[in-house]
């Protein structure tokens, strides 16, 4: 979970933990830019610029995400706001 303004990290699940390869204290530190490459930074600042007008369902599109050893795979993107 993370807010959509700041980007910041708020909460993470154990799934996400294995996944990335950060500890539950790093990922806290971390925001969601943090697990993008640099390149794809403007892409996810740009998909959240009108979050606040859209509700339900919302898809992002396929973005690469980076984990704490570099490793980098592409995955699908969507939020729920209510």
């Amino acid at each position: 979970m993370y807010d959509v303004s700041s980007f910041e990290i708020l909460d993470v699940n154990e799934s996400a933990i294995q996944h990335y390869g950060y500890s539950r204290d790093e990922f806290l530190k971390l925001t969601i830019k943090d697990l993008r490459p640099k390149e794809e930074i403007p892409k996810l600042v740009a998909a959240h610029s009108d979050i606040d007008s859209k509700f339900g369902n919302i898809y992002f599109g396929v973005f690469t995400h980076q984990k704490k050893t570099g490793e980098k795979n592409q995955d699908e993107n969507q939020w729920t706001s209510g």
